[in-house]
């Protein structure tokens, strides 16, 4: 979900670097098809940490282990607790994690 005002693009092009918004959250449903060219940017932001790194899904696929099939209608619980009065970003951000990994409670 989207608060506000959201382009929804079929394509988006970065020159920089492959940005974390264009891959989390609701970024894939807002920027479409990501196309990245490096330029020669490369030489000025190389030094940089990275403070992530996107998988290639096609590529690591096999890696993971297949996950059984559910016994019963729920098989993982998650419970999340945290946040104050206005800070439940955190938790909130960790339940839609559990939910995106499976989690069906």
């Amino acid at each position: 979900m989207c608060w506000g005002a959201a382009v929804r693009a079929d394509l988006t092009v970065s020159f920089i670097g492959l940005k974390q918004g264009l891959f989390t959250a609701d970024g894939p449903e807002c920027c479409g098809r990501v196309v990245f060219e490096a330029w020669t940017f490369r030489a000025v932001y190389g030094w940089q940490v990275l403070a992530a790194r996107r998988i290639d899904w096609a590529r690591f696929a096999d890696l993971l282990p297949p996950r059984p099939a559910p016994r019963t209608r729920v098989l993982r619980h998650v419970l999340v607790v945290g946040g104050d009065l206005g800070m439940a970003g955190a938790s909130r951000l960790a339940g839609e994690a559990a939910l995106r990994a499976g989690a069906g409670w």
